[in-house]
């Protein structure tokens, strides 16, 4: 990949279910034209993601394919990634958008933390277009696993979100979850049984427990080697 300072960044506006757009950056190495096909990665909170967690420099020091980043802002963080399925109509008509501007070869990957970590895994689970998730400290809230949550505004939409993926039907096209949680944080219980439901719905997922806690730095010493491998063998 090349130098991290070299990526092209295309800010887009890309249609919304919500009374405003969405708004993400598209990024792409200066040695891939806009017309030749790439593997595409999905970044939820892609702005903290790589301001804090340095996620463009990391790919770029990577042996990874060329490949598209989509750095998706949020301006209502807390109603959008809480389960909300205008958001997930939302991924699905920008997701759209943009594979009419760039040809995307092989299947889409989406990443995300905490509550884009939830919204990652829900994506996927909605798009038969999103081959694999890689989600970090995801917020799965349960009533049994997470009572010191059930004031979060969005708490009862989130856990009944993560009932119902019991009930996920058989999809298209399989799909593939990793998931990272620190040993010490609150949602690794939640996390746990996640990993349990989506293996018990036909969905290939894994737990990675790793140091660290509920932040970018932790999330970024835990890239590798589960994101380093997710990207290798969805995209070879």
């Amino acid at each position: 990949m090349s130098n991290p300072h070299e990526w092209l960044r295309a800010p887009r506006e890309l249609p919304s279910a919500f009374r405003q757009p969405s708004h993400v950056t598209v990024c792409s190495p200066p040695t891939l034209s806009d017309t030749e096909p790439a593997p595409l990665l999905w970044v939820h909170d892609g702005p903290a993601y790589d301001a804090q967690a340095g996620l463009l420099e990391w790919l770029a020091t990577r042996d990874l394919p060329p490949m598209r980043v989509v750095l998706a802002d949020v301006r209502r963080r807390t109603q959008w990634y809480s389960a909300s399925p205008r958001y997930l109509r939302t991924f699905t008509t920008g997701l759209s958008a943009i594979q009419e501007s760039y040809p995307v070869r092989r299947p889409v990957i989406v990443m995300g933390a905490s509550l884009g970590g939830l919204t990652s895994v829900l994506a996927g689970l909605s798009d038969d277009r999103v081959g694999a998730v890689f989600a970090q400290s995801g917020s799965f809230f349960t009533p049994e696993t997470d009572a010191q949550e059930s004031n979060f505004a969005y708490f009862d939409r989130i856990a009944a979100a993560v009932a119902d993926v019991t009930g996920t039907g058989l999809r298209a096209a399989p799909l593939r979850v990793e998931l990272t949680c620190g040993s010490s944080e609150e949602n690794l219980h939640n996390n746990r049984l996640m990993a349990q439901t989506l293996d018990g719905v036909g969905v290939e997922a894994v737990l990675t427990e790793v140091a660290g806690g509920h932040d970018y730095s932790s999330w970024r010493t835990a890239f590798d080697p589960t994101l380093t491998a997710l990207l290798r063998d969805v995209w070879s």
